[in-house]
């Protein structure tokens, strides 16, 4: 039984190039993301990974359509073939804006890897629209 996990819609006032840029560049995705960006490969089966020296989070890419849509597989390390996929889908909105959509989709996991899930896009994806619309990312909180 498949069950979206997260999903979000958000306008950002961006072209849409700037925000597949955004997505798949690690200099801007360094600034909002919860780890840093470790490798991207944008091409179908291509690895993607997050963290500092070891992957915290790490995919396989499933779909490369810039500038419109990037989907890959995501697994927290230490919990293999937990069944997650990330779509992330821009429309541009007029030349200066867009809309992002982005589902998180989850087949397999536990309760807490989908709090987990739940508890950190919303950050990012408001961090990542700060961080376009006006070039600073939101501060993370502190624990």
């Amino acid at each position: 039984m498949t069950k979206p996990c997260f999903e979000q819609s958000l306008f950002i006032g961006a072209p849409a190039a700037e925000v597949w840029a955004a997505l798949t560049t690690k200099a801007f995705v360094d600034q909002y993301y919860l780890a840093p960006l470790l490798v991207l490969e944008l091409q179908d089966r291509g690895r993607i990974a997050y963290g500092l020296e070891t992957p915290m989070i790490e995919g396989i890419v499933a779909k490369v359509d810039p500038p419109r849509v990037l989907e890959h597989t995501f697994e927290f390390a230490g919990t293999p073939n937990s069944g997650s996929v990330v779509t992330y889908e821009i429309e541009p909105v007029g030349d200066s804006m867009c809309l992002l959509r982005l589902t998180h989709m989850i087949f397999k996991g536990t309760d807490q890897m989908i709090a987990d899930i739940r508890e950190g896009w919303p950050v990012i994806l408001s961090s990542l629209k700060t961080l376009l619309e006006t070039g600073k990312p939101l501060p993370w909180p502190k624990d």
